[in-house]
């Protein structure tokens, strides 16, 4: 294939150069500030000390939940590619700020700022760019982009480590400040708004079966939600915000308190990491193919068996360990693809963006909370079980409220 024949077949499928760009500021705005940032976290506390270093975590937590509120206005303001650029301008300047830090205040500055980044450079972006791109196949692309934070998971803590003892701490954080300013160009480059900015059309699967099409996520049932119902739906991603960031923040102590081998507990948090990027694709195809509704209640059901088994711990099973880990891992994608695909599917049509905005904000309301209780509970009871028996009931609250809310407003086999 000749160079121009490739350019125009780039510019007439748009779209996947919007998909890699999304994926790439998920990697970068998500996957460095948080995902990834574990792998930091025991060098930082040796500098400030644990408490100090859970204020750092908190502050980014509560950073990025207060932009994130205003995150629709931002992108009104300006434009999603301009918006997200500066985002990722935001978590590079934050990671240059973690590279000089040897002080508490300095990682504080630095957490805060990136916090910004990850609020104004994540998935409310994404989701809004995805929906604008694709008219079919919007479950795929999502998952694309929702594995970027998720390869950022493996792949940072396999080149920082090497970095940071043949190295230094603060080559390490200058080496992904210098990912993340390249890679705010790339966007800056690619990135458009609109297919219309091109003069083309929302990608639509023109091979797509006419006598068995796939669902669509264009439902327009949004429209016909009641003012309870929104807040119920609010309030169920306010549950699974605090199951999908509690409940992997907290796996190594559940296993480690209940005696298991620690080199075993290391191996249960790479199974976690791969099922949860695997399951991130594999969950974007799982609603193109079979819908939203069926897809929720699969992935409802695996984080469910994944979050009860984990409530077995005490049984000191590694085969169930293994087994938990991998199922809610899986589930775990409800954090991400599902509310993105929610959020579209149920978004006022007359305040789209706001929608989008408030299922965020939910989320990361339940991500902060989710960091309140678990070290309080296991100081009282003398183990993390307590804690996940209150992600598996909210786990169910969440299933009961969303898939109820499918079947009243949608016409779906069972």
């Amino acid at each position: 294939m000749t160079a121009p024949r490739r350019i125009d077949t780039m510019r007439n499928h748009y779209e996947r150069v919007i998909t890699f760009c999304c994926f790439l500021f998920v990697l970068i705005n998500i996957g460095f500030p948080s995902t990834s940032f574990n792998v930091y976290q025991p060098y930082v506390v040796e500098l400030v000390g644990d408490t100090a270093g859970s204020m750092i975590l908190a502050a980014r937590t509560l950073v990025s939940m207060v932009a994130v509120m205003f995150v629709d206005r931002w992108y009104s303001l300006l434009n999603c590619r301009v918006g997200i650029f500066l985002g990722t301008l935001c978590t590079m300047a934050g990671f240059i700020v973690y590279g000089f830090a040897h002080s508490f205040v300095m990682f504080l500055v630095g957490a805060m700022i990136s916090g910004l980044g990850y609020a104004l450079g994540g998935m409310v972006g994404a989701t809004l760019l995805t929906n604008r791109w694709y008219r079919s196949g919007i479950g795929n692309a999502l998952g694309i982009n929702a594995v970027g934070s998720g390869v950022a998971g493996i792949v940072v803590p396999l080149l920082a480590v090497p970095v940071i003892h043949d190295v230094s701490l603060s080559a390490a954080f200058f080496g992904e400040a210098a990912f993340a300013g390249c890679g705010a160009l790339v966007i800056l480059a690619l990135l458009r708004n609109y297919p219309a900015d091109m003069g083309l059309e929302p990608y639509s699967d023109e091979g797509e079966n006419v006598a068995n099409p796939r669902p669509s996520h264009h439902t327009g049932m949004g429209a016909s939600l009641t003012k309870t119902e929104r807040f119920l739906l609010v309030m169920a991603m306010l549950f699974v915000g605090v199951v999908a960031v509690g409940s992997p923040a907290y796996i190594s102590v559940l296993y480690n308190g209940e005696g298991f081998n620690p080199h075993f507990v290391a191996m249960l948090l790479s199974f976690v990491g791969v099922s949860l990027t695997a399951g991130k694709y594999l969950s974007g195809r799982l609603m193109d193919t079979l819908g939203t509704y069926r897809s929720s209640r699969i992935l409802f059901g695996f984080s469910i068996i994944g979050l009860l088994t984990c409530c077995m711990a005490p049984l000191g099973l590694k085969a169930l360990a293994l087994l938990s880990v991998v199922f809610y891992g899986f589930g775990l994608t409800l954090g991400s693809v599902g509310i993105s695909i929610w959020s579209i599917e149920m978004a006022d049509p007359k305040n789209y963006a706001r929608s989008v905005k408030n299922f965020q904000v939910a989320y990361s309301a339940g991500g902060f909370v989710a960091n309140l209780f678990p070290g309080v509970l296991c100081d009282i009871f003398g183990t993390y079980v307590v804690s996940y028996g209150i992600f598996l009931v909210l786990a169910v609250a969440a299933s009961v409220i969303v898939l109820s809310t499918y079947v009243r407003h949608r016409s779906v086999p069972a």
